[in-house]
Parts: C-alpha cells; sequence; structure tokens
C-alpha cells in the first residue's frame, strides 16, 4: 500500500434529553462497545454523531464516512455509511444503511469494485445484500445472517458471537458461500473493560492505553498472499471524552522483494 497521510473527523453532540425514569441496562458500555464492534467495526466514547476519515498520497484517495445517531443510553439509532476509495487502477464503492428494529438492526450494502481502463470505470465485481442482526437476551447481538446477490449469484453468511460474563465480545464465527467472508475473530478485553487486541487468521490488532486510560497505540499487523503489513499508529491528541483526535502513524510493508517504509499522520477533531 503506497499512502502519504490520512485524515479523520470526529464530531461529537451533547444529548439535550430528558432521562426517564427507568435506567439504562446493567452493563451498558460494555454491550453498546460490543455491538458497535460488530456494526461499527470499533468502539468510541461519547455521543459521536459523525466521523469521517480519508487518506491520501502518491496512489492513494479514499473516505469514509459515518452520520450516526444514538438513543439516550448509547446504543446505535442508525447510523449511513460512504467507503470511496481510488488506488491506481482500482476504485471501491460502498453504500451502508443501518437502523434499529425490533430484533436488533438491519443493515442493507451495495459494495461495487472498478478497474480502470482507457480512463473508464469497468465494474468487475458486486456485491448487494440485508444483514439482519439478532439481538439476544442480554441486549449483545447473539448473530447475524447476510443475504446477498454477488455477481448475480445468490449467497449467504451467518455469523455466531461469543461473550464473556461482563457481555464483552470475545469471538466471532462467519460461515458462508462466500469464502472471503468466512473467518474467526478472537477480542481480547482488559479489566477496565477496554479493548486490547483483535485477531484474525489474516490480521492482528493491539491497543495500548495511558495512564490516564487514554488509547496511545495501535498496533495492526496484516498478511495476504502479496506481502505484510505493520501500521503502528501513536496518539497525540485527545476530546473531552479521550477519543484519539490526533495521530501519527508509520507503516511498513514487505514483499518478497521490496520493502516500503510510508510515514503519515491522521487528524481527528470532536
Amino acid at each position: 500500500m503506497l499512502s502519504a497521510g490520512s485524515l479523520a473527523l470526529l464530531t461529537t453532540m451533547t444529548l439535550n434529553v430528558a432521562f426517564a425514569a427507568e435506567k439504562c441496562p446493567e452493563k451498558a458500555q460494555q454491550i453498546n462497545d460490543s455491538n458497535s464492534l460488530l456494526l461499527l467495526g470499533g468502539t468510541v466514547k461519547g455521543p459521536v454523531k459523525q466521523v469521517v476519515v480519508g487518506e491520501f498520497g502518491k496512489d492513494v484517495d479514499q473516505q469514509k464516512r459515518i452520520i450516526s445517531e444514538f438513543d439516550r443510553c448509547g446504543g446505535l439509532a442508525r447510523a449511513d455509511v460512504t467507503f470511496d476509495k481510488h488506488e491506481g487502477d482500482v476504485m471501491l464503492k460502498m453504500v451502508q444503511n443501518i437502523v434499529r428494529v425490533a430484533t436488533g438492526w438491519e443493515s442493507v450494502y451495495d459494495l461495487s469494485v472498478f478497474v480502470i481502463k482507457e480512463g473508464q470505470p469497468i465494474e468487475v465485481n458486486r456485491k448487494q445484500g440485508i444483514i439482519n442482526y439478532q439481538l439476544g437476551k442480554q441486549g449483545t447481538i447473539a448473530s447475524s445472517s447476510d443475504v446477498f446477490l454477488l455477481q448475480g449469484e445468490k449467497g449467504f453468511t451467518e455469523t455466531i458471537n461469543t461473550y464473556d460474563s461482563d457481555q464483552r465480545l470475545i469471538k466471532s464465527v462467519a460461515r458462508g458461500s462466500d469464502g472471503r467472508a468466512n473467518g474467526e475473530y478472537s477480542y481480547h478485553w482488559n479489566r477496565k473493560n477496554q479493548l486490547v487486541s483483535s485477531n484474525s487468521d489474516t490480521s492482528k490488532m493491539t491497543w495500548t492505553y495511558d495512564q490516564k486510560d487514554r488509547e496511545l497505540r495501535l498496533l495492526t499487523l496484516t498478511h495476504n498472499n502479496y506481502s505484510d503489513l505493520t501500521s503502528s499508529d501513536e496518539c497525540q491528541l485527545w476530546d473531552d471524552h479521550d477519543n484519539c483526535t490526533l495521530s501519527y502513524s508509520h507503516e511498513i510493508e514487505v514483499f518478497a522483494t521490496v520493502i516500503l517504509l510510508t510515514p503519515h499522520h491522521a487528524c481527528r477533531q470532536g
């Protein structure tokens, strides 16, 4: 990957609501963090309204935007996600809409991959689907079913999730007709309910925190058939909720005969 910079924007909002007499669910933060990992791919502190992440460099142009709404207990109510990436002669576009329903959440997505030939984008792959996330008795996502069309062919993926006694996600296993979506993820938390690692067959992510319990560093190791990528993100600034708002990153990508060293930075404003 050739990347020279990344940019992210977090917009938080104050929830001016009259709290009802009933309390939020016990262990609501752990439940929300576990569900956010499955729905949005990460966790944040505070009422985040918008996340914008971008990456730019010699041969890369990428942007991801998440506009979200949360209920008074911090549970996701809805989210609209867009992702666009242009790297070399390849373009990727994704649109996803997530809404809360009676049984959990429903996600509708459309993902397309294009190759640029003679200046024109040619679609080479497309996946459209609907994911239904089913809630368990504790309020966490027990399972999900993805029914999709991949290049016009019907397919499915079923995912089963496992939690510890504190309702923290510890394992997610996906099986179905799309081999690229299959696999197993494991998650590890510390005694302060902070996510410290996430592992799969092809990647490992490790988080460390400072003495104020703020995210300090994220180390990501990724392996594929062509290369091994090591990325280290060092947080520099934080918002009032201790979300990282400015980080500097360094990447090392090792191919069969080439090593690429790529420093870049991420900036997030809350």
